[in-house]
Formats: structure tokens, C-alpha cells, sequence
């Protein structure tokens, strides 16, 4: 059988019943599966529905199909796609698709759409290759733009103040009542210093 996967769900120990029930799946690109098994055909309409086929080929451990899936996208690259077939490619540890030219990438008006980790694993890359810096920093502007302005859309932020404000009333009431304590001590310390102890006869 192609799919060690299908095999041991099968014909495995673990295997419970003749009928499988793929839930999780879709159903076209399940579909797109069994034709190349069955027929050894394969027909892409497009780069997502490579990623969905993609996706179960390497769930079911069908290495041929994830070859073809990954030329596919190699060669269906857009600086208007890349970003997703670049998430594709980390996702998958896909390092022939890492290795194509990151210009496209961050020129892309998608570059929004990039993970932060994607985005960090990208300019971290050793193989980048950028035409010029200013395309990195406009890159990099862009994404950073994008996420505040996705952070903001949740509302306006509100902070509650850490020390109530006192009123002028209470403010000047306070400083009559530290003035009459000074004056009350002031007293006291002259009443001690006019002493003057009568001379026993």
C-alpha cells in the first residue's frame, strides 16, 4: 500500500473497523489523493488546494505526492502568494521552498499576513538574498504597521489611575491643618526654652 498510514489503520493492530471515517479531511483533496493512488494522476486548481493536498499527503506519510505538491507551489510563486506558500514551506520544514529568493516575499502587500516566527525564521535565514535593504525596512514597516493597527481594532484602550486626585478644597484643608501642628510645636519649644527653674533657698 503507498500510505503506511492507511496501512496500519487498516490492517493494524489498532484497526477496529473495514470503514475509515476521515472527518478531519477534505473531502476534494482526499479525493485528489486516491487519484494518484488509484491512477497515478494529479491535477492543482490552485495554490491553496496544493495546501490542503500537501497537508494530507504528509499526514499519511505519502512522500511522492509531497514532492509533486511542493514543485507545484515552487512553481506557481506570486510576489501576491508568497507569504502563504512561505508559511507552507516552515510548516512543512519544506527546505526547497525556504531556499527560493525572498524578494518576492517582501515585496509582497501579503507580508501582513506573515507570523511573527515566520517573519523573524525569514530575515534569520542564511540564504537570504534581498536587491536592497530598503526593501527589508519597508517590509518590516508594513508588518509592524499592520499589527497595531489589528491590536487597535479590538477598541480603544482605558487605564484606570493608580492615586484618586484630591480636590483643592481637600488639598488646602490639609495644609491648615500641617500649618497649626508647626505652630503648636513651634510654641511648646519656646515655652520649654522661657523656663527658668526657681533657685532652691
Amino acid at each position: 500500500m503507498s500510505s503506511p498510514v492507511f496501512e496500519a489503520m487498516l490492517y493494524g493492530p489498532l484497526a477496529e473497523k473495514d470503514v475509515l471515517f476521515l472527518n478531519d479531511d477534505q473531502p476534494e483533496a482526499f479525493r485528489c489523493l486516491l487519484d494518484y493512488i488509484y491512477s497515478n494522476n494529479i491535477n492543482f486548481t490552485g495554490v491553496e488546494f496544493t495546501h490542503q493536498v500537501y497537508h494530507l499527503a504528509h499526514k499519511y506519510q505519502l512522500d511522492e505526492i509531497c514532492q509533486i505538491c511542493s514543485e507545484n507551489l515552487a512553481e506557481e510563486i506570486t510576489e501576491e502568494n508568497f507569504p502563504f506558500v512561505y508559511d507552507t514551506a516552515l510548516f512543512f520544514d519544506d527546505h526547497k521552498l525556504l531556499q527560493r529568493s525572498a524578494d518576492q516575499v517582501l515585496k509582497s502587500k501579503n507580508i501582513t499576513y506573515l507570523r511573527s516566527s515566520s517573519l523573524k525564521q525569514l530575515l534569520s535565514h542564511p540564504r537570504l538574498a534581498v536587491s536592497s535593504e530598503a526593501n527589508v525596512f519597508s517590509a518590516l514597516l508594513s508588518w509592524g504597521l499592520s499589527q497595531v493597527k489589528a491590536e487597535y481594532a479590538v477598541g480603544p484602550v482605558t487605564y484606570s489611575p493608580v492615586v484618586e486626585k484630591e480636590s483643592p478644597k481637600s488639598i488646602s484643608a490639609k495644609e491648615d491643618e500641617n500649618e497649626k501642628e508647626e505652630e503648636a510645636v513651634e510654641k511648646h519649644q519656646y515655652k520649654q526654652e522661657m523656663h527658668i527653674p526657681k533657685l532652691r533657698p
